[in-house]
């Protein structure tokens, strides 16, 4: 027993003697994992370590024997596993021992191959550490090359944009004085830009603010307002008009750049965006527009900064109420007002706004952790920025509108007399008059619709071909003593004691209006009008003053009850027949040269219809005391709301011009009705559509015009040419024998047809060019009559073909 306990403890101090120096290289290598451990733990936070701190972090485990108990007792434990023993210090011989009996010693091993295991274990959680460094510093390397690539996108993004905006500007601005005269719709808006200048009222169909912008590009850029922008082709001479083309080159270069930056916010992708903008870039439509004076690069520019505010706000949702997020909130609101404030087309980008809105406020609506209380805030948000924002900046647009343009123009008659006597130089411009109209007052109507004239007659009848031939009754837009109407009582003539005392004319009066030059009443009767078959004739009818029944109308206030006054501009008056029961009413219909081309007046039988309105404008007597006009001033509401009633009307009377081709929007994107477009007709002044044939005579000078060789069976102009061409080359010898014998008779020529045609019968070369031109012709003829437009469709001869080459090359 004792034996054996002496050559256990022999055995134990073997164990540790032997290998000592093994643990010693085990704890060695341990303790370098763990400096490394600790050093990498703070270089990862950009520290670096000295050797006391490395030895203060890993604390016990730098100190050697601990180390070494550490692993004996490591191995110890691992030797009991094995040996599959219960660990008892009175049986530790027996412990280490069976086991390597019976298993260590019979297979080979020996202890040190027990304690090489115990290394491979300890070796594998030092791998394990190695990995965990390893993993550290992937950790830093995907960072970094996460920054380095967010760098390189960034760079890529600006460089690309960048780009994009010069080639824009250069192509958008480079020769942009060319061509050097009028060119298409400059004659419009350029000329609108110098009233604003020059603070001459006009009208217009669309809203103010692209025409005050294109004005105050010229006036900042040294424009005076003089050019007159009568026609195009009308040269500009020293006229400074580059400054309003580049304002509008500008703004539509700016176009390619948004397009650039609205996509990348769609799409996260440079290439995308790359290619958007170099779609727009390359689109020869947008550039051609963006280099004229005209409204469609400010539409453009606003419509798509529109979208890109929008987009911009959005992408801040994530922050709402933040500072970018109220600005680019409000941003769209602004936008959104200037594409209005442009053109009534910008309403689109207003629609797409909206419903992009309405579709982030439904998703707050589902969203459960918001209270209804912040749900409502973001509501009333939206609402603040995208719909009071923009209306009060398009109001603000016209206030500036209204203040600028306050002087009489030629767009004063389309207008209310109430409007227009806040216009200075108008007639109606502080003037007096009396406030109210009585029975013996001399009067004036106008008719209160969009460019309403005066009722108007004069002692001209109608033609025999519109019966009963009774005086012409019109409207004339012009100031003229023939629009004085005096109004009477329906019931009895008016004597000189009626004239001493003052009776007022009431809403619901029976009354008869004489005219005052000839003395014939407003009469009306159940027979057709001489243009509108559906409505009945008015004419001049009766004596001094004496008619019949069908001279009496009702006069009726619109808005107003019976009994009321009829004040002078104010209030919208109705006539209605007494005995047919129609409305008075004035269009835009003209009537032929036997009405002198003034505006039809008839009796329409709607009673719902709103254009039959009338107001007194001008009234003379002198038993009544009269008022100051500014009694009368419209507030900006109401000035407001008739610029737009007026601009809707002229918008709704906009008609294709006869003759011309039109198509339906469906039909744009699939090109499935062609529309053809000659360039020159615009740019090289040709006014007329003669087509073909203007081209091929202004090519030889003839000067042969369509009115000389009627043809009035053709009912297509290529086929008028064609058959003016062949008659041409047909009778070309009896012209040219005629032509000789007047040499020969020595007779002078009785028209200046015959001094062309001698002078052009010195060109041999006619006959052939006019065999060119038939089968040019004939060619063409099909097209031309399916495609027909009243315009020019293709240069013909060298001259014409020279000019649209050189037009082309300096755009």
């Amino acid at each position: 027993m004792r034996k054996h306990t002496v050559d256990k403890s022999t055995s134990d101090s073997s164990f540790v003697v032997k290998n000592s120096s093994h643990i010693k290289a085990v704890s060695d290598y341990r303790l370098d994992v763990l400096k490394l451990k600790a050093q990498s733990k703070y270089s990862f936070h950009g520290k670096s370590l000295s050797d006391k701190q490395l030895s203060d972090s890993i604390g016990h485990h730098s100190s050697g024997p601990n180390l070494v108990m550490e692993q004996t007792q490591s191995a110890k434990n691992i030797e009991s596993k094995e040996g599959g023993l219960m660990a008892n210090s009175n049986q530790q011989d027996l412990r280490l021992r069976k086991p390597l009996k019976n298993s260590n010693l019979d297979k080979g091993m020996s202890i040190r191959d027990e304690q090489q295991t115990v290394y491979g274990k300890l070796k594998v959680n030092s791998s394990k550490s190695k990995d965990t460094l390893s993993s550290t510093e992937k950790e830093e390397k995907s960072e970094k090359d996460s920054a380095r690539d967010i760098k390189k996108d960034s760079q890529t993004y600006y460089l690309c944009w960048t780009i994009l905006t010069l080639l824009s500007l250069l192509t958008r601005l480079y020769g942009i004085e060319i061509p050097p005269h009028v060119c298409w719709d400059e004659t419009h808006f350029g000329k609108m830009g110098s009233w604003y200048i020059n603070r001459t009222f006009f009208f217009d169909v669309h809203p103010p603010l692209g025409k005050m912008l294109i004005g105050l590009a010229g006036l900042s850029t040294g424009y005076d307002g003089s050019f007159p922008f009568e026609k195009p082709g009308d040269p500009y001479g020293d006229t400074n008009y580059v400054g309003m083309r580049m304002f509008c080159a500008v703004l539509g270069a700016m176009l390619v750049p948004l397009a650039y930056q609205s996509v990348w916010l769609l799409t996260n992708s440079v290439l995308a965006a790359m290619f958007s903008g170099v779609i727009i870039l390359l689109d020869t439509g947008t550039l051609a527009l963006s280099r004229h004076i005209l409204l469609d690069p400010l539409l453009m520019f606003f419509i798509l900064l529109s979208f890109y505010c929008c987009l911009k706000a959005l992408s801040h949702k994530h922050r709402p109420f933040s500072g970018l997020w109220w600005f680019w909130m409000s941003a769209t609101g602004v936008s959104l007002a200037c594409a209005m404030g442009v053109k009534f087309v910008g309403l689109f980008i207003v629609l797409f706004v909206g419903y992009t809105t309405a579709a982030d406020l439904w998703s707050l609506l589902g969203d459960l952790s918001l209270s209804m209380l912040k749900l409502c805030i973001h509501l009333c948000a939206r609402g603040l920025c995208l719909i009071a924002l923009p209306v009060l900046m398009y109001c603000v647009f016209f206030a500036v509108h209204f203040q600028v343009l306050n002087h009489s123009g030629n767009g004063d008659g389309f207008f209310s007399s109430a409007f227009q006597s806040q216009l200075i130089g108008n007639r109606l411009y502080n003037i007096s008059m009396p406030q109210h109209i009585a029975y013996g007052s001399e009067i004036t109507l106008k008719q209160r619709r969009t460019g309403g004239a005066y009722l108007h007659s004069h002692s001209h009848l109608y033609p025999e071909d519109y019966p009963p031939r009774q005086q012409q009754v019109t409207t004339y837009s012009h100031k003229d003593e023939n629009n004085m109407w005096l109004i009477k009582p329906a019931d009895k003539e008016m004597t000189e004691k009626d004239y001493e005392a003052v009776n007022y004319v009431h809403s619901g009066d029976l009354v008869r209006l004489q005219h005052i030059a000839t003395g014939r009443n407003l009469h009306s009767h159940k027979e057709m009008a001489p243009m509108t078959k559906h409505h009945y004739q008015v004419s001049g009818y009766g004596h001094n003053g004496s008619g019949d029944a069908n001279d009496i109308w009702i006069v009726e206030v619109v808005g107003e009850s019976r009994g009321e006054k009829i004040q002078t501009v104010r209030s919208k008056v109705r006539f209605i027949h007494y005995n047919v029961g129609c409305l008075l009413h004035s269009h835009d219909k003209k009537l032929p040269k036997w009405g002198w081309e003034q505006m039809e007046v008839t009796c329409q039988t709607d009673a719902r219809d709103t254009t039959s309105a009338w107001n007194v404008e001008e009234v003379r007597d002198s038993r009544l005391t009269n008022v100051s006009f500014t009694v009368y001033s419209p507030s900006f509401l109401e000035m407001f709301l008739e610029s737009h009633a007026v601009m809707t009307q002229g918008n709704s009377g906009l008609k294709p011009k006869e003759g011309e081709v039109t198509s339906q929007p469906w039909q744009w994107p699939l090109n499935y009705r062609v529309e053809t477009h000659y360039y020159t007709s615009v740019f090289l002044g040709h006014a007329k559509a003669d087509v073909v044939f203007q081209q091929l005579f202004s090519a030889l000078d003839l000067n042969i015009g369509y009115s000389e060789f009627p043809l009035d069976h053709c009912p297509h102009r290529c086929v008028e040419n064609l058959a003016v061409a062949e008659r041409t080359l047909k009778i070309w010898p009896d012209v040219k024998a005629f032509l000789e014998h007047l040499k020969i008779s020595q007779q002078p020529p009785k028209t200046k047809s015959f001094l062309n045609l001698a002078e052009h019968c010195q060109d041999h070369l006619l006959p052939a060019k006019l065999e060119t031109f038939i089968s040019f012709a004939k060619v063409l003829q099909p097209f031309l009559v399916k495609h027909q437009r009243s315009s020019s469709i293709l240069p013909f001869m060298a001259k014409d073909i020279h000019k649209a080459t050189t037009s082309l090359l300096c755009r």
